[in-house]
């Protein structure tokens, strides 16, 4: 038994390495069309290595490249793909090619000590503008940020004057509260539910995938979860299943501003390793 376990293990090694072998030659092979500017077949190569081993340096180089043939779109979509693999040169160039920030500072003098401000961000070939309003002591001390999020009522269109958080809060979305939202029983509680609730999809186990999946929702100002999609993949199957189990997930404490709940933003890691 031990001997087939040591047998299929090898196998799957095996496979790894010849699966990043065969990525890297394409790869290289895709860096060499691309300097002779055949700009097809080097797409070509680029996106079968990045189906063997995905990684943040393929997705810049293929921002590169459609920067190249002049489609500015796809370039910032790959760039915003390697940013969610956590690459903060890509943050860098997206800020730069794929973004035009506008900051606005407001008066206020209710509050002596707080700065409110807000950034309206234009994301290229994007249709509508965002605009996120923070109050805060200094860079590193924020009281509350947020966005607006029902446009029907308030449309987010380069408001001048800073929105009454108490009067406004059932159209606003936060990003960060003054208190976030909390797993009932707090984050042991949380970790708990997931070792128990999870199980590892078997095709994932087969790949060797593994990592950590970032499923974002909202946590509602009753405490149901709503939105709930993924932010950052492993493979269909570990995404599914970060679905699955943040769904069953019981009411969590919502998180609150001037002691008031409300709707948050929330991301949430789930790691993923095959022991």
């Amino acid at each position: 038994m031990k001997q087939t376990l040591l047998f299929l293990v090898l196998i799957i090694c095996f496979g790894e390495i010849q699966g990043q072998g065969k990525a890297k030659k394409q790869f290289n092979q895709g860096l060499k069309q691309f300097k002779d500017k055949n700009y097809s077949l080097a797409d070509s190569l680029f996106k079968l290595s990045l189906t063997e081993e995905p990684s943040a340096e393929k997705f810049k180089t293929l921002a590169m490249l459609y920067k190249e043939k002049g489609d500015l779109c796809a370039s910032c979509r790959y760039l915003n793909k390697a940013i969610f693999l956590n690459d903060k040169n890509a943050f860098e160039l997206y800020r730069k090619q794929c973004q035009k920030i506008d900051t606005i500072r407001y008066n206020n003098q209710s509050d002596k000590g707080y700065k409110y401000l807000s950034v309206m961000t234009h994301d290229t070939c994007e249709k509508q503008s965002r605009q996120l309003f923070i109050k805060r002591k200094s860079v590193t001390e924020m009281d509350y940020a947020f966005y607006i999020s029902d446009t029907n009522k308030l449309r987010p269109t380069k408001m001048t004057e800073f929105p009454d958080v108490d009067i406004n809060l059932q159209y606003l979305l936060f990003i960060k509260p003054q208190i976030l939202p909390t797993f009932p029983g707090g984050e042991e509680a949380r970790i708990d539910f997931l070792v128990k609730n999870i199980i590892y999809p078997e095709k994932s186990k087969w790949r060797g995938s593994s990592g950590d999946v970032f499923v974002t929702f909202i946590v509602n100002n009753d405490g149901t979860l709503s939105d709930i999609s993924i932010l950052r993949s492993v493979d269909v199957e570990i995404d599914n299943e970060s679905l699955r189990v943040v769904r069953l997930m019981p009411k969590w404490e919502p998180g609150k501003v001037n002691g008031k709940a409300v709707r948050t933003k929330f991301n949430l890691p789930i790691r993923f390793t095959i022991q």
